[in-house]
């Protein structure tokens, strides 16, 4: 008796899970980010961010950073705003600071 392969050609449960990774306004899943920072006045901005021990990316400035005459920069204010990744899949994991 010869043997007939039966190939199935749609599995509409998988295709809605597949559909929702980028048919969604946001991301499925996050990548939890880790950011370092050194912000002193008087010398200049230097972050970094990664995942686990791998270095994603480095920013820095050439110029030294002025007093703040208006909002200090505090632990709060820099997770608020570094922490707006949009709709990236990234996810601000932890905060850090260099001395």
């Amino acid at each position: 008796m010869d043997r007939q392969l039966i190939w199935k050609t749609d599995d509409p449960s998988l295709t809605a899970r597949l559909r929702r990774t980028f048919n969604s306004p946001e991301p499925q899943r996050k990548v939890p980010l880790d950011l370092l920072v050194q912000a002193s006045v008087g010398r200049p901005w230097w972050s970094s961010a990664g995942r686990k021990a791998a270095r994603l990316a480095v920013f820095s400035r050439t110029t030294p950073l002025a007093a703040a005459t208006q909002r200090p920069v505090t632990e709060e204010l820099l997770r608020t705003q570094l922490g707006r990744l949009g709709r990236s899949v990234y996810q601000l994991r932890r905060l850090g600071s260099l001395p």
